[in-house]
């Protein structure tokens, strides 16, 4: 599909380190005149009379590090691995247990013999999180609080703003927070207020906005807007609220609304992660050659077809589009298992050790990405657990191969 000539304007030009909020704001305060509505011409044969319309923000789709900054989110890190979630990744806990996997294997299958949900719920598992942040498990409780996370507040200025659950003060553990525009609004002036009164020194501030996932852009903000008070300097809240939390709270837009389209997070992310993996391992056992050799000979083939559901290029992944991975993970168990059939590897390496697990990594990968993309309806628990399988295989080859 190419661009319209028609109907494709440049937005915004400017250095990707330049401050975005400007061109953000510009295009939220037309968001507000658009909600508005107006009387236009609708010229369809039968009505060709003037109706009431209204244009809305429907989401905004942006990959993972734009989302960020806008968003004014922490990338990666401790505290920021997760957009809109706010806590740490524990590689113990968080995953699948030994009892557990096998739980959602079983429950994967019943879908696949057509039992469907009835009796596809795990119990509460006290040994791990089963990949659920929000987990009612006393596995989640793990993160110990550091020094550095305030014990007190103000007891002589009180704070006018509520701590969000998880992040109050004098916690024992941090657990995971969904993050919200007025959760972090709320947030930033809690920590703009301990700070301002004395309750807080930067070190804390600094460290209790980074628990809620807030970027260290706005963390300077607070410190700085929090150092002017200190000299009776007029501060208004714009200085260290980002307008972004403020308009969407006004306009009641939602932080969920900014999501990662499936081009991106899946054919971008997922797939082209395994296909870095794989090359990985495989250039690690001096398999990369033939495997491209093997593999180009039924990709070459694929690609003459010129087919518009499996756009295919050849290896090496260099300058693949979204479309040429999606391709390629039609492809794949078949690719991977012809290749490991006709090329074994040498017994006591450590690939043929965990080699079933690396099967099963790439059949998982083809399943849920299949479950995603299909245009049938596919109930959510399902997909939660075709997942949950995907991540429970990558961590177990994972362990397995890169185990000293």
């Amino acid at each position: 599909m190419s661009t319209s000539e028609s109907h494709t304007y440049c937005l915004a030009f400017g250095s990707k380190s330049l401050d975005h909020e400007p061109v953000i704001k510009y295009y939220l305060d037309q968001l507000t005149e658009l909600r508005k509505g107006k009387m236009r011409y609708y010229g369809r044969k039968g009505v060709m009379r003037k109706i009431y319309t209204v244009f809305d923000l429907v989401l905004y789709a942006a990959d993972m590090p734009e989302r960020k900054e806008l968003l004014r989110q922490l990338l990666l890190g401790n505290f920021g691995k997760r957009t809109n979630v706010a806590g740490m990744l524990d590689q113990q806990k968080l995953p699948s247990c030994y009892r557990c996997f096998p739980d959602m294997v079983r429950i994967a299958r019943r879908f696949d013999d057509s039992v469907g949900i009835e009796g596809s719920t795990i119990a509460i598992c006290s040994h791990c999180c089963n990949w659920d942040q929000f987990s009612d498990s006393n596995a989640r409780q793990i993160h110990v609080c550091p020094p550095s996370y305030p014990t007190s507040c103000s007891m002589v200025h009180p704070n006018p703003n509520i701590f969000p659950t998880g992040r109050t003060v004098g916690e024992t553990h941090l657990v995971a927070v969904m993050l919200s525009f007025k959760k972090l609004s709320t947030a930033v002036k809690a920590a703009y207020h301990e700070f301002t009164v004395g309750a807080w020194n930067k070190k804390q501030t600094r460290y209790w906005l980074s628990s809620m996932a807030i970027d260290g852009v706005t963390q300077e903000r607070v410190i700085a807007a929090g150092d002017r008070k200190k000299k009776d300097e007029e501060v208004l809240e714009s200085d260290y609220v980002p307008h972004l939390w403020t308009k969407a709270i006004d306009l009641g837009y939602e932080a969920s609304m900014f999501v990662e389209l499936g081009m991106h997070l899946l054919g971008h992310g997922i797939v082209s992660s395994i296909i870095d993996l794989t090359e990985q391992v495989l250039k690690e056992h001096d398999q990369w050659a033939a495997y491209k050799r093997f593999a180009n000979q039924y990709l070459t083939q694929i690609a003459s077809f010129r087919l518009d559901w499996c756009h295919v290029k050849e290896l090496p992944k260099t300058n693949w589009l979204g479309e040429d991975c999606f391709g390629y993970a039609r492809l794949q168990t078949h690719l991977y298992g012809q290749f490991f059939l006709r090329h074994p590897f040498a017994v006591g390496s450590n690939i043929s050790a965990c080699l079933l697990e690396l099967k099963r990594m790439i059949s998982s990968c083809d399943i849920m990405i299949s479950l995603l993309m299909t245009k049938k309806h596919i109930p959510k628990v399902q997909l939660d657990v075709a997942i949950k399988v995907f991540l429970s295989c990558c961590h177990e080859f994972c362990k397995e191969y890169y185990t000293e």
